[in-house]
């Protein structure tokens, strides 16, 4: 569960979650899978109870690599009919 401060969001264990510089704040669900990174450098996280994989842009990846455990941010477009959910990686587990 996340803590609302004065600060921002913080996670479980308290750091503050946010994007590569703190400028910028993330909104969206939290899940932890298995990434799948493809020849362009994106990859696709495979969420244990989701019906599709969350795709990550490549300046979003912080490193990760095939087979990675990922805490990632997933926002927006899971209503949306044809279009995958998209999100950013926080850590690699």
């Amino acid at each position: 569960m996340s803590r609302k401060t004065k600060s921002g969001r913080q996670g479980k264990n308290g750091k503050n979650i946010s994007s590569k510089n703190n400028s910028k704040r993330i909104k969206g669900t939290e899940y932890i899978g298995v990434g799948q990174m493809t020849r362009d450098r994106s990859l696709f996280v495979k969420v244990d109870g989701l019906d599709e994989d969350i795709y990550v842009h490549p300046h979003k990846t912080r490193g990760a690599l095939s087979g990675d455990l990922v805490r990632i941010v997933a926002k927006g477009t899971k209503n949306v009919p044809g279009r995958k959910m998209e999100g950013e990686v926080l850590e690699i587990i």
